[in-house]
């Protein structure tokens, strides 16, 4: 596991994180730039709240409620169970399914129509993709598998476990 992952980071260190991949600077003018100009900024952004929301069984439902505006607004399901290191890229959020015990690393980047989660319903394994993965367009990634840093997923691929 990343050692980013492991530890909990603030909120507010995870955002920066996250301003800095998708614009390459930090600042004001570079979280509007990310606001307005990057849709999967605002997704990740969104998932960055209402996941802690979710986590506290006082704001559970709030949560949920920004979960699922996320969904409506940006189709892109996005677990709050789930945990997205800093800076995760989305480029084209829109179709993109991350299931709920799935862990994706710092400075990930996944393409739009990809799915990554359990393989089973009676056995749920889910992945984990460590740091510097790449996932490109229509991809699946299912089952308890790791993906080593730098591994870069090609389009239209399958991944699953071996039984």
């Amino acid at each position: 596991m990343d050692t980013r992952i492991s530890r909990k980071l603030s909120i507010f260190d995870e955002i920066s994180g996250d301003i800095i991949s998708y614009t390459g600077g930090y600042g004001l003018k570079f979280f509007l730039r990310a606001i307005f100009f990057s849709p999967g900024f605002l997704v990740l952004l969104n998932y960055r709240f209402y996941s802690r929301l979710y986590g506290r069984t006082s704001t559970k439902i709030l949560g949920r409620i920004l979960w699922r505006l996320n969904i409506i607004f940006s189709g892109c399901h996005i677990s709050p169970k789930s945990t997205l290191g800093v800076g995760v890229l989305l480029p084209h959020p829109v179709a993109v399914v991350i299931g709920d015990g799935v862990i994706v690393g710092d400075n990930c980047t996944i393409y739009q129509s990809v799915t990554i989660g359990a393989s089973r319903k009676d056995k749920l394994t889910y992945p984990e993709l460590r740091s510097n993965c790449i996932v490109y367009a229509n991809s699946v990634v299912v089952g308890k598998i790791v993906l080593n840093p730098g591994t870069v997923v090609p389009a239209c691929s399958f991944i699953s476990e071996r039984n």
